[in-house]
Formats: structure tokens, sequence, C-alpha cells
């Protein structure tokens, strides 16, 4: 039997992405010379919910492998 760890590695590209963005986010807002912070205000939530999304994603494909295992055991 296969078991695909698509929807692991989806999620964890996911929270890689979503970290990845809120580092730009914040750096544009440190930086003295960007006057206009709007853009990064608003990735801030927006990239806190993907990296939520994304672990809740892996949590519910660990869970599954997890009844997955107890089944077949």
């Amino acid at each position: 039997m296969q078991i695909s760890n698509s929807a692991a590695i989806n999620g964890y590209k996911g929270i890689q992405e979503g970290f990845n963005r809120l580092d730009a986010a914040s750096q544009q807002l440190a930086n003295p010379n960007q006057t206009d912070k709007t853009q990064a205000l608003l990735e801030l939530p927006k990239q806190t919910l993907q990296v939520e999304a994304s672990a809740k994603a892996v949590k519910a494909h660990d869970e599954m492998i997890g009844s997955l295992i107890d089944i077949m055991a």
C-alpha cells in the first residue's frame, strides 16, 4: 500500500512560504526609507493565517497517517 505525502509536503511548503513573506514584510516595516508601510502591515495577519492553515494541514495529515497505522496494526 502506497501512502502519498503530498499533503504534508504542501503543508510544509506553505509554512515556509508564509515565514518568508512574514520576513519580507518585517524588513519593509523596519526600513526607514520605506515611506508607505500599508502593504507590509496588511501582509502580517495574512501570512500569519497562511502559516496557521498550513500547520493545521500538516497536523491533519499526521493524524490521518496515525489512524491508518492503527487500523493496519
